[in-house]
């Protein structure tokens, strides 16, 4: 019995490890991160760029981040009967199989991303629009992606407050996805811990900051 509780520990293991290889980004898909980050960064804080070159410094920084977890499949402006999907997300079959294991939660079979180029942080009137969109579409789960984030973060006001409402009212969870967490991605998490954080947040009005632990790619930063 213990010889046998002992292999699939080891099993569980490789599999993690396995999972953890996957989703993290090498040391080349790290540095191409960096600069992408820098890139987006930069436009948002000049006004000599065009809002078209920040929009377009978002998405592919969202693009690239999204498919170097390799386990997702990406289309680009989606267009349904009466709306443009920034990105349509699910899962590819590495992420399939991750499921089946149960290392990657049932959520991310398939999602919308907006990419929002603002000069403020979003207002309830955008979460509100992407609402909408995410309730022609049927789906219940949404990535918002920004560079200032949203107003009212972590109260029950604004447009953070209202992705808490919807939850309890609809099922339906909004994440914000700002730079200070594109920052946190290039020195201690992966995308899937930042979300899996936000949701617990929302969910249950828990804040898991303070247990950030530092990410194995800190290594290439040194």
């Amino acid at each position: 019995m213990m010889h046998n509780s002992l292999n699939l520990i080891e099993i569980l293991d490789n599999n993690i490890y396995k999972y953890e290889e996957l989703v993290n980004f090498n040391k080349k898909e790290f540095e191409e991160y960096k600069n992408l980050l820098a890139c987006f960064n930069e436009t948002n804080s000049s006004k000599s760029y065009s809002n078209e070159a920040k929009g377009e410094a978002l998405e592919n920084l969202v693009a690239f981040l999204i498919s170097k977890t390799n386990i997702f499949e990406i289309y680009k402006n989606i267009h349904t009967t009466s709306n443009e999907i920034d990105l349509f997300v699910k899962f590819n079959r590495y992420g399939k199989v991750l499921l089946s294991y149960g290392l990657v939660d049932g959520l991310f079979s398939n999602y919308v991303c907006e990419c929002k180029n603002t000069n403020n942080k979003i207002n309830v009137t955008w979460i509100g629009k992407f609402i909408t969109l995410t309730r022609m579409g049927n789906f219940n789960f949404g990535l918002m992606f920004s560079y200032h984030g949203l107003t009212g973060e972590n109260t029950w006001n604004y447009a953070f407050g209202l992705t808490r409402k919807i939850f309890l009212k609809e099922n339906t969870l909004i994440i914000d996805i700002n730079y200070n967490d594109l920052l946190k991605i290039s020195t201690q998490k992966n995308l899937l811990d930042i979300i899996n954080e936000k949701v617990i947040n929302i969910k249950h009005d828990i804040d898991l900051t303070q247990y950030l632990t530092e990410h194995p790619n800190t290594k290439y930063i040194k």
